[in-house]
């Protein structure tokens, strides 16, 4: 189970400086590290996962793609226990009878049985990767994504942080991180995943 915290950034001094701070009060920041990142989201034509309350991301990986099955609606407000499965795929098939057996191709199969998936939108991200620290012990990642999203020919581009800990025990260690980059920098949390935003996309 991961917890996280998420902001939207909108001013590009706010990003740069979410990269080279060292410290933020008694919260201390690793170097970072940069990771380019393709994902696609898998659906049916009528969205029939996503009314079942699921999303399905393959991102691609120097060998083959990783399938992330989301429970969606988890938690509450922006700080979110959710639940997943994933399995690797060495070739790329959007056909989940051809996935190796796993909980992920349990839950679709049982969710929508003998159907084939398609892309219904995709992200191309750089990512920033940040462990935080209290005191000597890491406890979460700060995540900074500069995302472009692209939904059907439209495109959008924006950037966030993601405070992420998969330590229930920190849940409030990273609540009083994400109160204190509030106070440092009056940013506001993020009513909207990724992947729901790319969803916004379709009735504009």
């Amino acid at each position: 189970m991961a917890i996280e915290a998420r902001f939207r950034i909108t001013n590009p001094g706010i990003f740069w400086s979410l990269q080279t701070m060292d410290k933020l009060g008694d919260f201390k920041f690793s170097d970072t590290q940069i990771l380019e990142i393709h994902d696609a989201y898998l659906d049916t034509k009528k969205h029939r996962l996503l009314t079942a309350g699921y999303s399905c991301r393959r991102r691609e990986q120097k060998k083959g793609f990783l399938i992330t099955l989301t429970k969606l609606g988890a938690g509450k407000d922006n700080d979110k226990e959710q639940k997943y499965w994933e399995v690797d795929l060495i070739k790329n098939t959007n056909s989940p009878a051809n996935w190796p057996k796993s909980p992920v191709k349990k839950h679709i199969s049982k969710t929508i049985p003998n159907k084939k998936l398609q892309v219904i939108f995709s992200f191309i991200q750089t990512r920033i990767t940040r462990q935080v620290s209290n005191g000597n012990q890491i406890f979460a990642q700060a995540i900074l994504d500069d995302v472009r999203v692209i939904n059907k020919g439209k495109e959008q581009h924006f950037k966030i942080i993601k405070l992420v800990t998969d330590d229930p025990d920190q849940s409030e260690t990273l609540n009083s991180l994400a109160q204190a980059l509030k106070k440092e920098w009056s940013l506001k949390k993020d009513p909207l995943s990724k992947f729901e935003r790319a969803l916004a996309m379709e009735k504009k």
